[in-house]
């Protein structure tokens, strides 16, 4: 679903949870931030309430996708608790893509879009830490974020380099600097 251009689906959804290595912030912390996070994504069509119990299964899905995320990154499985909660909630997956005026969209059953959504950010999962493509967690120690190494040389660092690669560059210019390097 993803591809090099821009980050999967799932990990995006992951790093809605920031700073996870310092202090974590959470971007999705009520249902509204949940429902907003889903729209902005491209994944919601229409305007649906998220109670707190949906809100506590997203959380939990996050969680598996980076454990599981974590895990390969490493070079090991993820722990069956992480698999057979992505494949449950990809199990719910009944979404459509359609085509509409020209952009690609999706459609969801009537009664339950946001599980809907939130099944296809867990095939996202299922799709990018099973394709084969290098997952790794960035270098930066304050943020811990999963990316797909989509470089050529396979060697990236950080989640991003305009953000936790810059930082690591400033931060190794200074230490240089005071003579420290």
């Amino acid at each position: 679903m993803s591809d090099a251009a821009s980050p999967p689906l799932c990990f995006a959804f992951t790093a809605t949870l920031r700073e996870r290595g310092a202090r974590p912030v959470d971007r999705i912390a009520t249902g509204a931030d949940l429902l907003r996070w889903l729209d902005a994504a491209g994944l919601l069509a229409t305007p649906v309430a998220a109670g707190d119990e949906l809100l506590t299964s997203a959380h939990e899905l996050r969680e598996a996708i980076y454990r599981a995320g974590t895990a390969v990154a490493v070079g090991a499985l993820p722990a069956a608790c992480d698999e057979a909660l992505l494949n449950r909630w990809t199990a719910r997956s009944s979404a459509t893509r359609v085509l509409r005026n020209g952009r690609a969209g999706w459609v969801f059953p009537a009664g339950e879009p946001v599980h809907a959504a939130l099944a296809l950010v867990a095939v996202d999962a299922v799709e990018t830490l099973g394709s084969g493509h290098p997952i790794r967690t960035c270098a930066d120690p304050g943020c811990r974020a999963l990316f797909a190494d989509f470089s050529r040389p396979r060697n990236r660092r950080w989640c991003s380099m305009a953000t936790c690669g810059n930082r690591a560059k400033k931060a190794h210019q200074r230490a240089f600097k005071e003579g420290i390097a």
